[in-house]
This record gives structure tokens, C-alpha cells and sequence, in this order.
């Protein structure tokens, strides 16, 4: 049984493909085989294999870039809460203030 491995991706985290590519007989003739889909030679099979592995890579790129979009407008929206609780804690400590002023002022 043969095995092709294929590339390795840019990124340590993604493993390579691994598959099997078989040889079987059909009607006396050799085929080489992946999973059920057969090709008249190694060469075919192997290229089915770079052309799943190529598009395999694809899906991470793009979802690599969606991740990466997500987590800047995650800290955007951070970065807003953190003006919102600023903001918030002034205001609650003016109209503290303005309370004590009142309060100073309709007892004098």
C-alpha cells in the first residue's frame, strides 16, 4: 500500500494530509485508488490528493482571516466598553458631586 504525504501547511498548528493511495485491479487492469474514487495512475491520484490538500488550505486561509476580523472587532468593542465604564464612572462621580452641592447649599 502506498502513502502520499503532502505538504505541510504555513502554520505549525495544521498537520499535513496524509492518505492512502491504493492499487487495485478492475477488470485486469491496475487503478490506483482514494477512498473510493480510482485513477488510471499514481501520478493522477497524488494530483487529486495536492488539489484536496490545496483546497483544504484554502478553507484555513479564509477562515484564518474571518478569526482575525472577529478579533479586531472584538477589541473594538473592548476598547468601547472600556470608554462606556470611564464615561459611566465620571458621570456617576459628577452627579455625586451635584448631590453634595445640593445638599450643602439647602442647609446653608
Amino acid at each position: 500500500m502506498a502513502h502520499a504525504i503532502l505538504s505541510e501547511a504555513s502554520s505549525p498548528a495544521v498537520e499535513p494530509v496524509t492518505a492512502s493511495i491504493r492499487p487495485t485491479v478492475i477488470r485486469g487492469a491496475t487503478y490506483f485508488a482514494i477512498g473510493d474514487v480510482s485513477f488510471a495512475s499514481v501520478r493522477q491520484a497524488a494530483t487529486a490528493l495536492s488539489a484536496a490538500e490545496s483546497h483544504r488550505l484554502d478553507i484555513i486561509d479564509h477562515l484564518t482571516v474571518e478569526r482575525a476580523v472577529a478579533l479586531t472587532e472584538m477589541r473594538g468593542a473592548a476598547d468601547d466598553l472600556l470608554r462606556f465604564r470611564s464615561a459611566s464612572k465620571r458621570e456617576a462621580f459628577a452627579a455625586a458631586q451635584i448631590r453634595q452641592l445640593r445638599e450643602v447649599h439647602s442647609h446653608g
